[in-house]
Formats: structure tokens, sequence, C-alpha cells
């Protein structure tokens, strides 16, 4: 393909529509287009994006995205880019039969594929280039050159992205969600990844660092540090969600995820670093400001509902159940109970469950919020008129439990009795973990021979007692219903269905 500029090259040959962040950033860190001759409109996004001064040559081989997400990102400037290189690079000065390769390295080999499937999707949407497309498997596709070069685009794991590169030639390298990059044994690589293909990419290249923001350390922190509106030996851009994409979807998408969780929000779309790299997720303020001096709530006392949460372990973990108590907009911790094993003496599944079912006796209860964990295996040893529900499955459901509870935190909506405060020891240990590509995942580190299993069972007792758990509902208003037929029959089982359907539904 003869030589032709990257913007054109998006827009004229793949018919890809930029945004006006995407281009004036091709522009200015790619074409090399000095920002002092755009337009005004253009001359202004870029100092929105800090990219507004001519980079000196030491600065034009480096350039580090700090995103939000939904940018297009990894499919401009890690795919299309790629793509471009492979096509244009000057490789005239490799040795006879060597393929130089468009290297894109992201945090698992999942990600890293994803990028290499937008290349090669955009590769086989138009005719001339996809004549050229000699081979390809799920790490990699081969383009055959008009001039009889070949080069090929290939994906890698962090984990691989130090070594795997030793002896290649570079017609460019991607690092893609750079700021959550591990080696093998979990440590942090970034800085190896980095060392190993920033020499190697051949001239005209560039080394592009494009990533979510995470903590205030690392490689990605640093230079866009040091190079943000400066450039000395990257190109720094920072590129908030709003700033590269301001349509009306976009804008909706970004103002309810403020309103949900703004500190995530700030991360994932404002592209601002997580200060200090500190991941606790319930801080220390919204803790204390839970605490009330109030005595446990033996019973269910003049709760207008109880719900009882349970985490159960057995070998390694504790077994917990917490019951907290609704009146009006208000949840109160009312109990909990925590039975640990001991080494070389698990605890027994029977006497966990009895337990528990005796807990929940004391306040009138007979639903108890499990996860999946045990389920089955809990339900043989249930007594009669008792059962074990489960809480939704899956990440998501979890961090949504999360988010609620600190929801209520926040509107101090959410009391702690002062004699069980010692359970804010173990939500205080909770911790939130920004994921590749957006998104929050929880962590419960293990302490001290518990998996924080106290505060799971808080959890869910919590999300079941505001609406998250409709099966707990439904079976808690079954057993009421059956409760009112004893004391005064209506002749049908379909009457306390339908009770027990309109209950659970009205109470959403």
């Amino acid at each position: 393909m003869k030589p032709i500029a990257f913007v054109a090259f998006c827009e004229d040959v793949l018919k890809v529509k930029l945004t006006n962040g995407q281009r004036v950033l091709a522009l200015v860190a790619i074409d090399k287009v000095d920002p002092a001759l755009l337009d005004d409109a253009d001359r202004e996004l870029a100092g929105k994006l800090g990219v507004d001064v001519l980079a000196p040559p030491s600065a034009q081989m480096v350039l580090a995205i700090v995103k939000g997400a939904r940018i297009g990102g990894s499919y401009v400037f890690g795919a299309l880019y790629s793509l471009w290189r492979a096509l244009t690079a000057d490789v005239s000065t490799l040795a006879p039969g060597e393929v130089a390769v468009a290297l894109v390295v992201a945090p698992d080999l999942r990600l890293a594929r994803q990028v290499l499937r937008y290349a090669l999707g955009a590769a086989e949407s138009v005719p001339a280039i996809a004549q050229l497309i000699e081979s390809k498997t799920s790490d990699g596709f081969v383009l055959a050159r008009h001039e009889g070069r070949n080069v090929s685009i290939e994906c890698l794991p962090a984990t691989r992205g130090g070594s795997a590169v030793r002896g290649r030639s570079l017609v460019s390298a991607v690092l893609s969600e750079a700021a959550f990059f591990r080696d093998d044994s979990a440590a942090v690589n970034d800085v190896d990844v980095f060392r190993a293909v920033a020499p190697r990419v051949l001239a005209g290249g560039l080394v592009i660092l494009e990533s979510t923001p995470w903590t205030e350390s690392g490689l990605l922190h640093d230079l866009f540090q040091r190079n943000h509106h400066e450039p000395q030996d990257a190109i720094a851009a920072l590129c908030p969600t709003l700033v590269m994409r301001d349509d009306e979807r976009t804008r909706l998408i970004v103002h309810n995820e403020y309103l949900r969780d703004p500190e995530n929000a700030e991360r994932e779309f404002g592209a601002q670093f997580i200060f200090g790299g500190s991941g606790l997720f319930f801080g220390p303020e919204l803790l204390r400001g839970a605490i009330v001096d109030e005595e446990p709530y033996r019973s269910k006392g003049s709760f207008e509902s109880i719900s009882i949460g349970a985490d159960v372990g057995l070998v390694t973990d504790a077994s917990a159940i917490v019951a907290v108590g609704t009146r009006g907009d208000t949840v109160t911790l009312c109990d909990f109970e925590e039975r640990r094993p001991k080494k070389g003496s698990p605890l027994k599944l029977s006497s966990v469950v009895g337990s528990f079912c005796s807990f929940a006796e004391r306040y009138d209860e007979r639903v108890i919020v499990v996860d999946h964990h045990e389920l089955e295996a809990g339900k043989e040893h249930l007594p009669a008129g008792f059962t074990l529900t489960p809480c939704a499955g899956g990440g998501d459901a979890k961090t949504a439990r999360f988010l609620k509870v600190r929801d209520l935190l926040r509107q101090e909506q959410l009391r702690i009795p002062s004699r069980l405060s010692k359970i804010t020891n173990q939500l205080s240990l909770i911790v939130s973990k920004p994921k590749p590509g957006g998104g929050t995942s929880i962590v419960l580190p293990r302490r001290a021979g518990t998996h924080l299993d106290v505060a799971s069972a808080f959890i869910l007792a919590v999300d079941s007692a505001v609406g998250g758990g409709f099966g707990a509902r439904f079976v808690r208003a079954m057993n009421a219903m059956a409760d009112r037929e004893k004391q005064q029959p209506t002749g049908t089982t379909q009457n306390i269905w339908r009770d027990a359907m309109n209950n659970c539904f009205l109470s959403d």
C-alpha cells in the first residue's frame, strides 16, 4: 500500500467515522500535525486532551493514552493503528525472509485477541486488503505485502509480553490496558514489557500504551505525569469519555454511572487515577458514621421485617449468620454469630445449619439467604419449615449488592449497634479492584482464619432487606400466608400463591 496518513487510512480506506476526539488525537500523535495548524475548535480539543504542544523528536516514539471507557481506544489506537502500520511501515531494512510484527499485548489473552479480532475485521472489510491475508490463527494473521514482504499482526498476554518479543522486529507495539499488566507471579510487569518492546520498534512506529487508569503508580501514571501538556519522552493524552465521544446515549450512560458509583465513574469515565492507590470499598468515615449507641436486638421487637443472611465455611473459612431489621427506610444490624473451624477439625454442615436455624428462629424468621456454595448439601439438614434461598449469582450481582450497602451508608440509612461494631473491622478490609476495560470487582482478602465471612453474610442480609432477594421475600410471604391460612382458612392453596406473589411485587 502506498504511504497514507493514519487519519486518511481510517476515514478514506476503512470508511471508519472517527469522533472529533479520536481524529484530533490521531492527527497530533500519529500523523505528527503541529497543533498550532489545527482550526480553532480542533486546537481547543487538543488542549483538553493535553496534546496542544508539538512534541520534540524525543517524545514522538511513545503515546500514552489515559482513557475513559467507550472511547474506542482499543479499536482505533490499538487495532486500526496496528493494521495501518502492518500495511505501510518501511520494512526495507529487514533481512530477506524476516517477518516484521505489529504486536498487541494485553493483561490476558482474551483482551489481546479482542484487539486482534478488530484488526482482522477491519482488514477483511476492504477487498484490496482482504486479499493480502496469507494466513490467520486465533493469535495473529499475516499480510503478504505487494513488494514481497510479509508482516504479521500478533497478540500476547502480558505474562509473556517481555520474554516472547526477544529477537523480533516490530513495526509497532500496542500495550492495551497497560495499567493492569501482571506477570505469571502476579507481579506488575508493565515496565518489563515496555523495555522489551520499545527498542525493537522500527523507525516511524510508536509504542502506544492505552488504558483506563488504576492507581497513582506504574508506568502509565509516570509517563502521564511527566509528559501531559509538556511532552519530553512521550506524548501523553487524557481522554475522558465525554471529551472523546459526546453523544446522547454515552452522556446518559455516564450520568447514570456517576449517580450509581461516583468513585468508580470518576476512574472509568473521567479517566482519573485512584488517589494514593487506595482501593478500600468502605471508607472509615462511612463506617464510623453508621455506629449508634444501641444494644444488639435479640428478637424481632418493633422491626417491620427481619432478613437473615449467612455465609457457610467448614474447613478453612468460618461460618457466619447475620440478622438485620427494617424500620421505614432504615436497616439496623440486629446481631450476628460466627463459628470458626479449628485446625484439623472442620465444622460439620449439619451442626452449622442447625445453629443457623436456631439463630433465625429467635427472630421468628424461616428464610436464610446464602450464596450457592454448600446450598444443595445444606438443604438436606434443614428442619421442617426452614428455607435456604440463594442470592443472585455472578460478579455483576455481587458488585451490585456491595454498592447497595455503600449507598445506604452514604444516606445514613444503615445502623450498627456499638456492641457489634467489630463487624466494621471486616467491612473495612474489603477492596474494590478496577477491571481492565471497565467495571469493578470486589475482593475479600483472607485474614487470620477468616474470609471476611461475617461481612459477606451482612451484605446478603442487607441486600435481601432492601429488595435484592425476591426469592427470599417470596418464601417469606408464602410462609406468612400459610400461617394465616391455618388461623383463618380460605380453602384454596391458589389464594396463598396469589397473595404471596402480590406481596413480593408490591415490596419492589
